[in-house]
């Protein structure tokens, strides 16, 4: 729910019904095994349905049983102190927040469009090379409740461990990093990422991450990549095929191109 709710913030939630949660409300509501947090976009009180949407996700949408709903969230504690949400409730506010989650998300987009071209690409590597780029392996995790707070929708089951963090650098700063994940009982290995920087793209970071990765666990069956099943990502697909890795789909299915 950024920005209105940030990351690690405490909330302070009503315990509220239907008949009183209106528009623009931010509730509390279950999933499965997660708690999420999200603006209410429309109510069908004849089926005791809400749907909501995340602040900064313009497109996405979710349905809501009244069941489901633990309460109406009406303050957050920042920095300490209480702040009540009462100019976020409003419709100006929720204009505002809409207007820059629509310009962010037509601008992932439309950067997803420019680096698939395989044109765009090579002019890329061509007039931007990237020189002196170093892979370090981080064996322990310092944030892995960070970590597991955001990616916990995905992976509810506990099953599943960090093994390491690579990280791709040039002179000390991250341009880039994989997660390299591990189940517990199947010993299945998942591949989270590889995640690069917009402006160090197309220039075969992400590669480089994925063939460090492979070399690090040292073996070639039941390797697994994400990709959202939300929407299909080019270049995720490209890496499975290319490396010979396995799809594993944000539902919790895994299958093979």
């Amino acid at each position: 729910m950024y920005p209105t709710i940030r990351n690690q913030e405490k909330i302070l939630v009503k315990k509220t019904n239907l008949s009183q949660i209106f528009l623009r409300d931010i509730i509390i509501f279950r999933k499965k095994r997660q708690y999420i947090c999200h603006r209410v976009i429309k109510i069908d009180k004849n089926n005791n349905i809400i749907y909501t949407k995340g602040d900064f996700n313009f497109w996405k949408k979710e349905k809501v049983k009244a069941k489901d709903i633990l309460g109406k969230v009406i303050g957050v504690y920042r920095k300490d102190k209480l702040k009540y949400l009462k100019f976020e409730n409003t419709f100006l506010y929720y204009i505002f927040v809409n207007f820059f989650s629509f310009l962010k998300e037509s601008t992932y987009l439309f950067t997803e469009i420019l680096y698939s071209s395989n044109f765009f690409r090579k002019l890329l590597k061509k007039l931007f090379p990237l020189k002196k780029v170093k892979y370090i392996l981080v064996r322990k995790e310092e944030e892995e409740i960070l970590f597991r707070s955001f990616y916990n929708i995905f992976f509810p089951n506990p099953s599943w461990v960090i093994l390491y963090k690579l990280v791709a650098v040039i002179e000390k700063i991250p341009i880039g990093k994989l997660w390299i994940l591990k189940d517990k009982n199947s010993h299945n290995i998942l591949f989270l990422g590889p995640y690069v920087k917009l402006l160090y793209r197309a220039r075969g970071v992400g590669s480089h991450l994925i063939k460090k990765g492979l070399e690090v666990v040292k073996k070639r069956e039941n390797i697994y990549i994400y990709i959202p099943s939300s929407y299909k990502n080019k270049q995720l697909l490209n890496f499975s095929k290319k490396f010979r890795l396995k799809i594993f789909l944000s539902n919790n299915s895994l299958t093979v191109l």
